[in-house]
């Protein structure tokens, strides 16, 4: 009797142990992380490390460099979470790790495009005060060259009519030198003119 009695507890004993057991058995060799299937928790966890990777190329690092830290903590913790087998916080996590690595690198790009917008505004700024400088510069010239023009006419009029009254003959060395001066005027005009209508060529030109 006694037997049988012990019998009976020995069988009692190993139900419980394989109760205990075994469903931890069938969750190893079916690989899973508590009631989360492994595959599944790899598959969101290379989403993640493929949506930082992308947002590293798009220079997160630089351009958005809380939220792309964010997102390497985040999936750091998964695979900790991972190997503590805590399924649901691994996939938390790696959601996470997705969500902010996707915005980083829409940052990041948003912030790259800025600054190209930038650099082109700069540029085209830049180019217009070289430009309004040139411009000044070409317009001073061109009102210089005018007035020296305006001088040379002037002062070829005068000895003209100068050199036309009868009684500057009167004295021959004064006519020598109205000659002289009226040669000189003429020959600064002869000059000035191509000079005037090169700056006016570069004038337009810049138009």
């Amino acid at each position: 009797m006694k037997l049988i009695i012990c019998r009976n507890r020995q069988k009692d004993l190993l139900k419980s142990v394989l109760g205990f057991f075994f469903p931890l058995l069938i969750i190893g060799c079916s690989g899973s992380i508590g009631k989360i299937d492994v595959e599944h928790v790899d598959a969101i966890t290379a989403r993640s490390e493929i949506a930082i990777d992308q947002a590293r190329l798009a220079n997160a690092g630089s351009l958005s460099k809380d939220l792309f830290q964010k997102a390497e903590t985040a999936l750091k913790l998964a695979d900790q979470a991972k190997e503590a087998k805590q399924g649901l916080d691994a996939i938390r996590l790696a959601y996470d790790a997705q969500n902010y690595a996707q915005s980083a690198e829409k940052a990041a790009t948003y912030k790259s495009q800025e600054a190209s917008l930038n650099a082109i505004i700069q540029r085209k700024e830049t180019e217009i005060l070289r430009q309004q400088s040139m411009f000044d510069t070409i317009n001073q010239e061109l009102e210089d060259t005018r007035l020296e023009i305006q001088k040379a006419e002037a002062q070829i009029t005068k000895l003209t009519v100068e050199l036309e009254d009868p009684e500057t003959y009167d004295n021959p060395g004064r006519a020598v030198a109205i000659n002289r001066d009226l040669t000189t005027a003429q020959t600064t005009l002869d000059c000035l003119t191509p000079d005037w209508e090169k700056a006016a060529g570069k004038l337009e030109a810049l138009g």
